[in-house]
C-alpha cells in the first residue's frame, strides 16, 4: 500500500508482461468458430460478420442469433481484422465491413 501511495504503479514490466501474455495464451481454449473462420477469411479482403458468419459454414441464414454476432467480433479481432467505423452499401444493404490490419 505505500509503495502505490508513494506513486509506484502496480504494472508488469513489458518484458514481463509480454512473456505472461505466451503463458497465459496456452490455457485458452479455442473458439468454435475460429477454425472455420480462419480458413474462410484468407479468402476475402473485405466482408460483413453476418457474410462471414454464413459463408465459414459456422451458421446458416435460418440459425443466426444475436449472440453469434458478437462472438464473432471477438474472433474476427483475434484474427486480425478491423470493422470499418462506418457502413457501406453493398447489394442494396448497409454493413459495416471487416478488413484485415
Amino acid at each position: 500500500i505505500l509503495a502505490y501511495r508513494n506513486g509506484r504503479k502496480p504494472y508488469l514490466k513489458q518484458e514481463q508482461q509480454n512473456e505472461s501474455n505466451k503463458r497465459n495464451k496456452n490455457f485458452q481454449s479455442e473458439h468454435p468458430f475460429m477454425n472455420r473462420l480462419s480458413d474462410w477469411v484468407k479468402t476475402r479482403d473485405e466482408f460483413s460478420t453476418t457474410d462471414a458468419l454464413i459463408g465459414s459454414r459456422c451458421r446458416t441464414e435460418e440459425s443466426l442469433r444475436q449472440n453469434d454476432f458478437k462472438e464473432e467480433v471477438h474472433c474476427l479481432r483475434a484474427l486480425g481484422h478491423q470493422k470499418d467505423d462506418h457502413q457501406t452499401r453493398a447489394n442494396g444493404k448497409r454493413s459495416y465491413f471487416w478488413r484485415k490490419t
